[in-house]
């Protein structure tokens, strides 16, 4: 039987005690309130040979968006936070992910594979959202 065991945990991306917003990699990428994710099986990364085919997507629940980490630490933002008069950066519309969408405390997420749409907890406008395609994002 082989013996397997859990490494010294380090980290990947962020910063401790440094939150805010910022795309980037590794721990120059910034996050609020990092808040759950899932594994999303990328296609092009099985195409090219990689070994690590899955991206991870995370809620940023106080950036009120879906962020997106590489295996090689890239972070960045692929729904919410979109800009409008109001000044605010939370809200509830729907629209383009990136440039129209809003959320309120981005809570949980699933992946369907099959469907290839992503569901999203919208906690504060107390709905699931979902965001589709997800797999060439």
């Amino acid at each position: 039987m082989t013996k397997k065991e859990f490494k010294q945990p380090y980290t990947f991306a962020g910063a401790r005690y440094q939150d805010d917003f910022k795309d980037g990699v590794g721990q120059n990428a910034r996050f609020k309130q990092p808040y759950y994710g899932v594994f999303v099986k990328n296609p092009e990364y099985e195409k090219q040979g990689f070994k690590d085919v899955y991206d991870f997507y995370i809620t940023d629940r106080v950036n009120f968006c879906i962020r997106k980490l590489t295996p090689d630490g890239v972070v960045s933002t692929i729904a919410g936070r979109a800009s409008y008069d109001d000044g605010d950066l939370w809200g509830s519309e729907d629209g383009d992910a990136l440039n129209e969408a809003r959320f309120r405390d981005v809570t949980g997420i699933a992946y369907d594979e099959d469907k290839d749409i992503i569901y999203v907890v919208d906690q504060y406008n107390q709905r699931v959202r979902t965001i589709s395609p997800v797999a060439n994002k």
